[in-house]
């Protein structure tokens, strides 16, 4: 048996389908590829009024309707446009305006924004807040970087860490004996627990590994403006 889901594709298949297959629509997109415009463009507010349902589900499961349409449009007969047409939808409801710095906050949806696009920059993640800890790592006499250059850790008032964007930033620490633990030497020189956490490049990713789950060809980061080079474990 079938789930809901599926059948839901297919009703939505048939009915672009059927959107698409007007002499109208066959003509615009035809203009396009004489243009050589790689898209076609769909009004949502007059494609709504006659096609509610799938109105709907373009708003509900934006990625997925995207995809289903260009899907279509790439089984078309368009020569050598053929799979190379992408549908594109504008006029969206009130309902997707969105302030430009709320964008962070939309994902996986529809969004409407005006304006004018000076510079592209990457976009930074903006947590609410901000914890950085390190309980029960480091033992008595490890060297931290601080903005005073390496202390012993009994010492440190202030640490150079990074924030969620890998940026430099001063924290002010404080410090908790927790006590006798089991130490393990890293690269024959960073002495730490096996709860400690580093950044780690491994399979192709960025990852966050304890000490007690480092690999031999693990790629440990640093701070580039501070220490020298990355380095493997050893």
């Amino acid at each position: 048996m079938k789930s809901k889901m599926e059948k839901d594709e297919r009703y939505f298949q048939e009915e672009f389908k059927n959107f698409m297959s007007s002499e109208e629509r066959m003509a615009l997109l035809n203009d396009n590829i004489r243009k050589s415009r790689l898209w076609f463009d769909i009004n949502f507010m007059e494609f709504s009024q006659s096609h509610l349902e799938l109105s709907e589900y373009v708003l509900r499961c934006p990625e997925d309707a995207v995809e289903l349409f260009n899907c279509i449009i790439s089984e078309m007969d368009l020569g050598d446009y053929e799979g190379k047409i992408e549908v594109r939808i504008y006029n969206l409801p009130e309902s997707c305006n969105i302030p430009i710095w709320e964008i962070r906050t939309q994902t996986k949806q529809f969004i409407k924004i005006e304006g004018y696009v000076s510079r592209p920059v990457d976009i930074l993640l903006r947590p609410i807040k901000r914890v950085f800890k390190c309980p029960s790592c480091l033992p008595k006499g490890t060297l931290i970087l601080t903005p005073d250059g390496y202390k012993p850790i009994e010492q440190v008032k202030e640490v150079i860490s990074v924030d969620e964007n890998f940026k430099p930033v001063n924290i002010k620490t404080k410090l908790i004996c927790t006590g006798k633990k089991q130490v393990w030497k890293i690269n024959n020189s960073i002495e730490c627990s096996a709860e400690h956490k580093w950044f780690v490049y491994r399979d192709g990713i960025t990852q966050v590994v304890q000490t007690k789950d480092l690999k031999s060809n693990d790629i440990l980061y640093g701070l580039k403006k501070f220490l020298s080079k990355q380095s493997h474990i050893l």
